[in-house]
């Protein structure tokens, strides 16, 4: 088959169709390198580059277009607002108050929320009412946006996607705190209902003005980033997401949907085979970061009984084990077994499973992604 364009390749994926080659996401919100960890293989490779930090929460710099290509991606992505996370202030010693009002902290190279940062910890449901969101109308977040995101459409052939995400749980837990708001769901769990509710209202607000600007052009957005998972399981009983929080996704991405023909995605880490049907049924059609080490996620499973009603989106190497501590040969062989199980009859996208830490060898990096150009070719002969 003749090669054809990076972003026909994804489309054609992304619509349980063979191309080529399987496509390669590097970069993103949840499939990128962590800032030491493209320092390092950019060391590696003998190359200077700049590090343009876009996501603050996790470390994530902007990758150089020559690494990029190096890596095979046939993806590109963008930010709405400033040129990096909206408007933070750094502080020297790393720390930043988001726009939502939590003081996060540099733990390892997490920007996590300090545990004194929960910007919502100590309200009441009564406050609520009161608390100063910020706007997700703000006309700064959207400046330039369609005429920049325009132009890479024009100029390359990318899959072009927003870095933004969605989330209804997670964005809870960063305002309330993890364990004060796990208890709510027991025992204050009509505060936790109402924060559902701001948090449904204000992202249909958000996602409605970025797809205004940026819809057409879009291959994928990412609307959720809710970890539904954890290692061994759900991270919360399964019937308190159907009944909290299963309806309110659906709403969401029944209006996402009204509103572009970009497919979309839920970014769940974990083991959440147990969700697989009802996260089909809310009309989610791609997922990552496909946790291939977390109980229940093997991948001939998932691709045998869901392949072709969800698109697997990363579950390219096991980053757990393999990837960190793997020879290369360990991270080809991995490769091999990864792109067996998903790649036949489309439906899958290579990534890293997640992004990729500090610590990993450089040349399992280039190895993961190389071996993945060459396996990945259709027919899949691996």
């Amino acid at each position: 088959m003749n090669e054809i364009s990076s972003r026909e390749r994804v489309r054609k994926a992304l619509n349980y169709e063979e191309a080529d080659r399987v496509p390669i996401d590097v970069g993103g919100a949840v499939c990128a390198l962590t800032e030491e960890a493209y320092m390092d293989l950019a060391k590696h490779l003998g190359m200077d580059v700049e590090i343009d930090i876009y996501d603050y929460y996790q470390r994530l710099p902007w990758i150089d277009e020559k690494i990029l290509d190096m890596l095979h991606a046939d993806t590109r992505y963008f930010v709405s607002g400033a040129e990096s996370n909206y408007e933070f202030k750094i502080e020297p010693d790393g720390s930043f108050m988001d726009e939502w009002g939590c003081k996060h902290t540099l733990v390892g190279n997490y920007g996590d929320v300090a545990a004194d940062g929960h910007a919502l910890a100590k309200l009441s449901i009564s406050d609520l009412d009161h608390y100063p969101f910020p706007d997700p109308e703000d006309p700064a977040r959207f400046k330039g946006l369609r005429d920049k995101v325009k132009k890479m459409y024009d100029d390359t052939d990318y899959a072009l996607m927003p870095i933004n995400m969605g989330s209804i749980y997670w964005m809870g837990t960063e305002l309330v705190g993890l364990e004060r708001y796990s208890e709510y769901i027991i025992t204050n769990q009509k505060f936790i209902i109402k924060l559902a509710d701001i948090l449904l209202d204000w992202y249909k607000k958000y996602f409605n003005k970025l797809l205004d600007e940026v819809g057409e052009y879009i291959e994928m957005v990412w609307l959720f980033g809710d970890d539904w998972g954890i290692q061994t399981g759900p991270v919360i009983n399964p019937e308190q997401y159907r009944k909290i929080y299963k309806g309110r996704s659906k709403e969401l991405v029944d209006f996402v949907k009204a509103r572009t023909d970009a497919k979309i995605c839920a970014h769940v880490c974990g083991s959440v085979y147990w969700a697989m049907e009802d996260f089909i049924e809310i009309g989610i059609e791609v997922l990552n970061p496909v946790q291939v080490s977390a109980k229940d996620m093997e991948t001939d499973r998932l691709k045998k009984e869901f392949g072709d009603r969800m698109v697997f989106w990363g579950g390219g190497c096991d980053p757990q084990n393999v990837l960190p501590f793997g020879s290369e040969e360990d991270v080809r062989r991995e490769v091999k077994k990864r792109i067996h199980d998903l790649g036949p009859g489309g439906g899958f996208v290579f990534a890293a499973v997640h992004n990729i830490q500090k610590g990993v060898p450089p040349q399992n990096i280039l190895t993961l992604f190389n071996a993945a150009a060459e396996y990945g070719k259709y027919p899949i002969k691996v």
